[in-house]
């Protein structure tokens, strides 16, 4: 059994024969659970709550409320099968292969960047900045751009990600960052 304290978090590990649990000891913070194998998966585990089975044989544990804050990663029991070569998954590989990749050079990418910046930075209630701030700032560092083109490239970013059309900003926000899609900028 594994406990930690990493202020205001608080956890318990609790290994098994085959399987593992997590305890959120924490009254105030819930502790969320990263699939390392595939990171569209993920568990959030409510404060108080005890022994819940965590799905996943590799997983990272967020130890703050940050997305880029430190993580511990548990390596679980390795998965048994019924052969001893298991068969490739083909609706496994056609699921990952429609797995979104954003193109880092692009203008959508400057603009989910500065969509998002306040949050990565690890101000989760910052109010999310206005296309006409985003275009200011992004025009000032060299993507000259409109604020009906920042609204386009938001439009398409959510669309590209499989989200619901019509998806408010917020959940945009959430969904890139607890995807991992985006990292911590200065």
């Amino acid at each position: 059994m594994l406990a930690a304290a990493a202020p205001p978090l608080s956890w318990r590990i609790t290994a098994r024969e085959s399987f593992w649990l997590l305890s959120n000891l924490s009254d105030r913070h819930p502790v969320t659970v990263q699939n390392m194998d595939d990171w569209y998966q993920y568990i959030i585990v409510d404060p108080e709550r005890l022994d819940v089975p965590v799905p996943f044989e590799l997983a990272h544990i967020d130890l703050t409320a940050a997305s880029s804050g430190p993580k511990v990663s548990v390596f679980g029991h390795e998965p048994r099968y019924i052969r001893a070569s298991p068969r490739p998954c083909a609706v496994c590989q056609k699921v990952a292969a429609r797995r979104p990749l954003l193109d880092q050079r692009s203008t959508y990418f400057a603009v989910l960047g500065e969509l998002c910046g306040e949050r990565l930075r690890g101000e989760m209630d910052a109010v999310l900045p206005t296309s006409a701030e985003m275009a200011r700032r992004l025009s000032g560092r060299g993507h000259p751009i409109s604020a009906g083109a920042v609204d386009a490239h938001i439009k398409y970013v959510a669309e590209k990600l499989g989200l619901p059309k019509g998806v408010d900003r917020a959940t945009l926000v959430a969904v890139v960052i607890r995807s991992g899609l985006l990292h911590q900028r200065a």
